[in-house]
């Protein structure tokens, strides 16, 4: 199942990104009992971002120097993983929980959702 998203992350003095886009390809299980949907998924990912330059170099009144990666974009590859556990209250509403993580080189994230369903919901 493909997935993917772009989200912008403001710049700090301990995230070195103005944003990143995150396209995956996963696959996973799903385990189904009469209330409950359980999901757990993953795979590879390309990921594509911009580093902040305020955050990696000091001004020092002379040349930047840098603290880590010089800034500019960048395209790496990273390892998706995605859980849920939805609760079905009849066939077309339920209500869960998501978990999204990307481990890789640049800058690892990771995420918890809570998540409304509306629509037919296969339990």
């Amino acid at each position: 199942m493909p997935s993917g998203g772009t989200f912008y992350v403001p710049p700090d003095n301990y995230v070195n990104h103005r944003s990143m886009t995150e396209f995956a390809a996963c696959y996973g299980i799903c385990k189904r009992s009469k209330s409950f949907v359980l999901t757990t998924s993953a795979g590879i990912a390309l990921i594509n971002g911009e580093r902040h330059p305020d955050s990696i170099f000091q001004e020092t009144g002379k040349a930047p120097v840098y603290k880590g990666r010089k800034p500019g974009n960048f395209l790496i590859v990273g390892i998706p993983v995605d859980m849920q556990i939805i609760r079905a209250f009849g066939n077309s509403f339920g209500m869960g929980l998501t978990s999204i993580a990307n481990l890789n080189t640049e800058q690892s994230f990771f995420g918890i959702l809570l998540s409304v369903y509306i629509g037919k919901i296969k339990t």
